[in-house]
């Protein structure tokens, strides 16, 4: 195997080359590796791989799990790859002298990943494109990141421009957003304007092989949308719908106009045929509920419009996807540790060009994974002409993790108003 002890050589030997890349030639190398991986050549079997090593035309690499990979490429580009993986160099096309014909095509399974564009995706019309699990990235002067969690890939976008596409559909992401994607079948969901905590969410996964390989760190995401319903039930008392599903009355629907705290509704809507024992297990444990006083957040900047409209009901307006804080809590640890958090509430939408839903953002103390966020979406999110919905969502704080700061916020993927009324936080 060819050993390759600069990435100025890879430079060289290209400007040298024909525009048109066969298999087995030279194209980038393996700049740093941190654990182990093999590299397949065509006809050749797997071989392990180290740092320095060259990568080509129709190569197969593969990363363990805990492996972190940099490859350069000879126009200047930087892959990361972390955690368990495969990168195919499934297209390579560039000489530096010539203005057309220059394109990459790089396939990226299952790893999570970074991308630096170089001179190819810098030219006037770019033709560089990831191919990753659920969908293909047609890139341009690009910088971004992305990992698969428990089926859903999460992509997001710092420089330069990108479309995520597949069978289903396309979304372009523009600096500072990101989007998700379950299957090749599904489209990706609009881009919105991602926060700083889902950015250094998504940031860890690339940065720290341990962190993407501990299934702990998703097991609050919004992935939870995948579990089934009937499992979910299981894990959470119900919550009566409202008594007004149309619109507001004088002063709320009578489930919370009432003296009645949340947690006798909640103990109260368990369905009348199951099991008294199971029976007595909801009502204990919708006893040992309390709820957390809540502080409303600052309001949003231009793109974003919130508006108090009357019997308590607060209306945000977006002229592009969000993500909107409405209520957060500070804690003085350890308050909540090992502990069970659960918000209520009721949403509408009106003139949305897309969905909305809930979720926490919850920090983490000391510095040991950061924010993280949380969604149960169980027929949780609201559309346009549903009227009034009640939603709820829980976070698990797991042994040993205590919770610093909790922000409770509404996504919207599109644009138009979503209501919101009758904001409840419980801690079990």
């Amino acid at each position: 195997m060819m050993q390759i002890r600069s990435f100025a050589a890879v430079f060289a030997v290209f400007a040298l080359w024909p525009l048109h890349a066969q298999a087995g030639d030279g194209v980038g190398m393996v700049k740093t590796l941190t654990g182990t991986a093999r590299l397949t050549h065509t006809g050749v079997a797997p071989q392990p791989i180290a740092a320095g090593a060259e990568i080509a035309i129709d190569d197969v690499i593969e990363t363990d799990a805990g492996a972190r990979a940099i490859f350069s490429f000879a126009d200047g580009a930087e892959l990361v790859m972390t955690g368990k993986g495969k990168l195919v160099i499934d297209e390579y096309v560039f000489n530096p002298d010539k203005k057309t014909g220059n394109k990459a095509a790089l396939d990226i399974f299952e790893a999570a990943f970074s991308y630096t564009g170089g001179a190819l995706d810098k030219s006037s019309k770019p033709d560089v494109k990831l191919n990753i699990d659920y969908g293909t990235i047609g890139i341009r002067g690009t910088k971004l990141i992305g990992a698969r969690r428990n089926g859903i890939t999460w992509v997001y976008l710092s420089e330069g421009g990108a479309v995520l596409e597949n069978t289903g559909g396309k979304t372009n992401l523009a600096p500072g957003y990101g989007t998700r994607i379950r299957s090749r079948a599904d489209a990706p969901a609009p881009a919105y304007l991602w926060g700083p905590e889902e950015v250094a969410w998504l940031q860890r996964f690339v940065d720290d092989a341990e962190t993407h390989e501990t299934p702990a760190m998703a097991s609050n995401m919004s992935v939870k949308e995948l579990v089934p319903q009937e499992s979910q039930r299981q894990d959470m008392p119900a919550v009566s719908a409202p008594a007004s599903p149309a619109a507001p009355t004088a002063g709320g629907p009578a489930a919370e106009s009432d003296a009645a705290p949340a947690r006798a509704r909640a103990a109260d809507s368990a369905p009348a045929a199951e099991a008294p024992d199971a029976k007595a297990k909801v009502a204990a444990r919708a006893d040992a509920q309390t709820e957390i006083a809540l502080t409303r957040a600052a309001d949003t900047g231009k793109d974003v419009v919130i508006k108090d409209e009357p019997d308590g009901v607060r209306r945000i307006t977006a002229s592009l996807s969000a993500i909107v804080q409405l209520a957060l809590v500070k804690i003085t640890p350890p308050d909540f540790a090992n502990a069970q958090l659960r918000y209520t509430a009721e949403i509408n939408a009106e003139a949305l060009n897309g969905v909305a839903h809930i979720e926490f953002h919850v920090l983490l103390a000391g510095g040991k994974t950061g924010y993280v966020f949380g969604r149960d979406a169980i027929d949780g999110s609201v559309t346009a002409g549903q009227g009034w919905k009640t939603v709820t969502g829980s976070f698990a704080i797991k042994p040993g993790d205590v919770a610093e700061q909790i922000k409770v916020v509404l996504v919207i993927d599109g644009k138009g108003s979503v209501l919101l009324r009758n904001l409840h936080l419980l801690h079990e």
